[in-house]
């Protein structure tokens, strides 16, 4: 792939991500954190939009001089380990809420989904 491309494509794609969370944040402090997860953070094509960006720089990366430069190769390649394992824990995440209380006696027992005490 043309290495141009790729850099358009890499950058392109991260400054499109720093505007959406830019826009999320600003989301969030207006109009709550709920809207601004559901409708952002949660989005499949917000996802997309890391995965584009990760796998544009790597190729980018492989396919140009920049490759040999030890540094710069080992930076991208942890940022990648980074997003790999943020992705993981987006999939197989268990949700929920959990309230605290100061002061207030800490239970070793909660509900589950279906209704059980775990």
């Amino acid at each position: 792939m043309n290495a141009n491309l790729l850099k358009y494509i890499s950058f392109g794609s991260l400054a499109l991500l720093v505007v959406v969370l830019v826009t999320s944040t600003v989301v969030g402090a207006v109009w709550g954190t709920s809207l601004a997860h559901s409708a952002v953070y949660s989005s499949p094509l917000f996802v997309a939009l890391w995965v584009v960006m990760l796998v544009s720089s790597l190729l980018y990366i492989f396919n140009t001089p920049m490759r040999r430069v030890v540094s710069s190769l080992f930076l991208h390649l942890a940022f990648a380990v980074v997003l790999t394992g943020a992705f993981v824990t987006y999939i197989t995440a268990e949700r929920g809420v959990l309230t605290l209380c100061k002061g207030a006696v800490p239970s070793s027992m909660f509900v589950t989904d279906e209704g059980s005490l775990a």
